[in-house]
């Protein structure tokens, strides 16, 4: 309730998790995924630890719900980033991890300067949905540069990641999430003041580096490709809307061709 993303209106926490569980039971879903907030809530006027709390309570109150109706919560690591794997591990094992899993999102990650395959070696106990996607992450003397872009377009080891969540979340779809048409990101963590590390004043050192040398290793070439407005996630619609629409559809169509032609996805194992 505390998210800057809630909406009181459509009722509280629980009333609006216990409705998406009823809702997935309808349908036969074994998931309903959810969320904490996103990256705003790392610098908003209540620390972390407080939403975290709230998020944990949240889950607590409608777990009799979920294990009667045999759903699961899947918490994303959301927003570019709300949690970084290791906190997300930790509220999934506080709540309860018979009733919560992780939709495992591999494009967040990279603007809380988290390699995605850290995320995926943390959270893949636990992944029991996905938001599969690509990102472009080059050095630059503050820090970093990321994008997120089609998939097989930038350098995250996508293959790296589908080889542990096979290992160790088979049973988890791999569901393409192709969000484009944004401008890079700066990642300022050579900057002691800025606010990368308020809102990340803990990150393991160890989890860092393995950032820093995907940076070292990225090209610094943004991808070539019309911009939304500033500030806009979703499409525009109405006069001018149509080159974005086009662009979009050809990216997503572009990542599905690599997901089967280079990951191999796509095939129903039996």
């Amino acid at each position: 309730m505390y998210s800057s993303a809630f909406r009181p209106e459509d009722g509280t926490g629980e009333e609006q998790l216990s409705t998406m569980l009823r809702v997935a039971a309808v349908v036969r879903s074994p998931v309903v995924r959810c969320l904490l907030g996103s990256q705003a809530e790392r610098s908003g006027p209540l620390p972390i630890g407080q939403h975290i709390e709230e998020c944990v309570r949240t889950l607590k109150a409608v777990a009799p719900l979920a294990r009667d109706l045999g759903v699961k919560l899947a918490i994303e690591n959301h927003g570019g980033v709300d949690l970084l794997a290791r906190e997300l591990g930790e509220l999934v094992e506080e709540a309860g991890p018979d009733y919560v899993g992780v939709c495992l999102d591999t494009g967040n990650p990279t603007y809380a300067a988290e390699d995605p395959v850290v995320s995926a070696e943390v959270l893949a106990p636990y992944v029991v949905t996905s938001h599969v996607r690509d990102n472009r992450v080059w050095a630059t003397e503050h820090g970093a540069m990321a994008q997120w872009v089609p998939v097989g377009q930038g350098n995250t080891d996508l293959r790296r990641i589908v080889a542990i969540l096979v290992a160790k979340a088979p049973n988890a779809p791999v569901d393409l999430e192709i969000i484009t048409g944004l401008a890079p990101k700066s990642i300022p963590y050579y900057e002691a003041e800025s606010d990368f590390w308020r809102m990340y004043p803990n990150m393991l050192a160890r989890d860092l580096v393995r950032f820093i040398a995907m940076a070292r290793d990225g090209a610094p070439e943004p991808l070539e490709q019309l911009l939304v407005p500033p500030g806009m996630y979703a499409m525009p619609q109405g006069e001018g809307a149509e080159p974005l629409v086009t662009q979009q559809r050809r990216h997503f169509e572009e990542s599905v061709r690599y997901a089967r032609e280079v990951l191999g996805l796509g095939e129903r194992r039996k």
